[in-house]
This record gives C-alpha cells, sequence and structure tokens, in this order.
C-alpha cells in the first residue's frame, strides 16, 4: 500500500465570501474562470428549494443574473470572456437553456423541447448541454450563433448527454446508452461523429476533460467503480488503486493529463490521490484519512478537502490550509483557476461559496 507523499504545511489562507442575493441565505458554486469569476446560486432558507443563477467577481462582488422570467435558474459553467451557461425557468415555470453575455444579459438557447439545459461553454463560445423529450434525453450542442444541432447516440440506444467541451470547442465527452439500456462514456469529435470509449461497461461516468481532449471519469464493471483516463490516441489507463477490492474515484484533470481524486483502498477512508500519465497513484500529505483531491491546475496545483478544512497541495507536496469563515466549522475547496485562486464551500449553521487567493 502507499504512503502518503511527504510534505511540509504552508501558512494557513483566509477566505472571502460569495454572499447571497438580498433575501437568501445559502450559495453554492459551479465553476471558476482565470479571471477569478465564480458562478452558481442563490438559495433562500426554506423546505421548498429556490435556486436563484449568481456571478461574483474575483474580490467576491455579488450580481444576481436573470432568469427568464420564471423563479428559477442556476449557472454552471463559464468561460474566459465570462460568458456564463446553465438552466432558467421561463413566465410558464418550464426550465430552458441559458445563455448569459458579461454584461449579464440573459438568452434563451433554442431546443427541440422543453426541459433543456447547459452544462460547459468553450472559449469560442461553443455550448454543450441536452434537453428532455419526456422519454429520452439528447445531447445537444450550439453554436456561437445560437444554431442548435443534436449530436448522434449509440446504434439503437436511447438517451445521451453531453457534459464537458474543450476550451477549443473541438470535443465533446459524455455519455450514451447503448441498445441494451448501459451506459457508456463517449466522445464526439468536431463534426459530432461518436466513438464509445467504454464498449466493456455498465455505467460510465464523465467528470473531465483536458485541453487536448483527453478525458477522465469512470466505468462499472460487475458492481466495480473503476476509475479511467481516455487519450485521444485511443489509449485507455486505469487508475491505479481503484479496481476491485479497492475503491476510488477520478474528480478533476490537468492540461497534461494528470487526474486527481480518491483511493480507499481497505475502506478505511479515503486519500487523496494524484495519478501520473501511466495511471500510478501517489497520495497526497495529510494527517488523516478522508481526505480528498477534487481539482487540478496547470501548474499542478491540486485543492481538494483534508482534515476538515480546505486544502491546496503545490506540486512539491506542499499543503497549504484554506480555513473557512468566520464561525463556520469546516470547509472544502473545489475549484482552481490557472492563477492558483481556489473556491469552495464553507459550512457552519449555513453554508456559503468562497475564494481563496
Amino acid at each position: 500500500m502507499l504512503a502518503p507523499a511527504a510534505g511540509a504545511m504552508a501558512a494557513p489562507a483566509g477566505p472571502i465570501e460569495l454572499a447571497p442575493r438580498a433575501g437568501d441565505t445559502y450559495t453554492g458554486i459551479e465553476a471558476i474562470n482565470d479571471h477569478g469569476t465564480v458562478v452558481g446560486e442563490s438559495y433562500p432558507r426554506e423546505t421548498r428549494i429556490l435556486y436563484h443563477p449568481m456571478k461574483w467577481s474575483a474580490a467576491g462582488e455579488a450580481t444576481a443574473l436573470p432568469t427568464l422570467g420564471g423563479a428559477l435558474g442556476q449557472a454552471v459553467a463559464v468561460n474566459q470572456a465570462d460568458v456564463v451557461v446553465g438552466v432558467a425557468d421561463d413566465a410558464q415555470g418550464a426550465q430552458r437553456a441559458a445563455r448569459w453575455a458579461a454584461d449579464g444579459t440573459v438568452t434563451e438557447l433554442a431546443t427541440p423541447g422543453v426541459g433543456g439545459g447547459a452544462d460547459a461553454i468553450s472559449d469560442t463560445g461553443r455550448i454543450v448541454g441536452s434537453f428532455y423529450d419526456g422519454t429520452f434525453s439528447h445531447a445537444l450542442l450550439w453554436e456561437r450563433d445560437g444554431t442548435v444541432r443534436e449530436l448522434p447516440g449509440l446504434p439503437g440506444g436511447g438517451s445521451t448527454w453531453a457534459d464537458e467541451i474543450t476550451p477549443d470547442g473541438r470535443v465533446v465527452a459524455g455519455t450514451a446508452d447503448d441498445a441494451g439500456g448501459d451506459t457508456h462514456v463517449v466522445r464526439w469529435d468536431e463534426r459530432g461523429r461518436i466513438t464509445d470509449l467504454t464498449p466493456e461497461g455498465e455505467y460510465g461516468r464523465v467528470v473531465g476533460i483536458s485541453r487536448d481532449g483527453t478525458i477522465t471519469g469512470s466505468i462499472t464493471i460487475g458492481g466495480n467503480h473503476v476509475a479511467k483516463r481516455w487519450d485521444p490516441s485511443g489509449r485507455v489507463v486505469t487508475l491505479g488503486g481503484t479496481e476491485a477490492p479497492s475503491s476510488g474515484y477520478a474528480s478533476g484533470i490537468s492540461d497534461n493529463g494528470t487526474v486527481v481524486g480518491i483511493v480507499d483502498p481497505d475502506f478505511g477512508g479515503s486519500y487523496a490521490t494524484r495519478w501520473d500519465r501511466v495511471g500510478r497513484p501517489t497520495y497526497l500529505p495529510s494527517d488523516t484519512r478522508n481526505a480528498a483531491a477534487n481539482a487540478i491546475n496547470r501548474a499542478g496545483t491540486i485543492v481538494g478537502q483534508a482534515e476538515g478544512v480546505g486544502a491546496k497541495w503545490a506540486p512539491d507536496g506542499t499543503r497549504t490550509r484554506l480555513e473557512p469563515l468566520p464561525g463556520h466549522t469546516s470547509a472544502a475547496a473545489l475549484l482552481i483557476n490557472s492563477r492558483g485562486v481556489t473556491a469552495g464551500m464553507s459550512y457552519g449553521d449555513v453554508w456559503h461559496g468562497v475564494i481563496w487567493r
């Protein structure tokens, strides 16, 4: 069994609160870009959760984004031009795919039916998402001018979902059901042609895509979840320590294909883990088990959680504690941009998104 890599502890870092809109109580985060713009949602303290789309600057300044006339919405992705995508209700209460320009102006993204949503946007303005026709989900791609096309599925299959797109907009990753109902990880190229990446799997899941189109996620075989990385060349790498009888999962990928996540080798608690290009795991320093690595940037800096607070690991293993807000008891770092700005959550009686700089 691998031991955690040695590493020093850096000085703790204090958070910047990402406040809710007026009258709300909680905030959640979904994405960050290299300017430090964070997007997510704000919602009130009540039994019936009412999400509202939000955007925060790198300094923590909050902006409530408009819906399409309804009560609900969520911002889920942002590109380097500060264009945001997600979902928003219209005046009739139907969920629609939405795009917010950098100035906050909202536009509905056309879909062949109701129940649509946008999940990712490239730096070139291409957007991917899906809509539901009452029976199946259909993966969609919107061009910058708003024109939309459906991405093809597997032969004889049902639902498709588009989850990730490369910054240049040329490669899309997602999942598609086969004729037997199993869900496969798939890749669509710039022309929309589909490639089945997991013909042997029973269930696939995508969690990230790198700049060159390398995809990471997991497949289920015989009830066991195995973390994988799929290279553009077609090479498939199994991430060590996630095969039975151990467990684990991938949660993020860097531009050079380094993957991060967790491994639980003996069901005694998880190690925050980094996998190299051939899938060899390294456990990141933590004084206790139940640590997690959630994201990695192009410089190799990793963020996650360790010992109940946020954690940032430098490439040499040095760990920085990322503290919760005053009065809160725990925190988790979830996102990091290329400049090292980190976003996550702080938990107490209420929970708020935060930025650590």
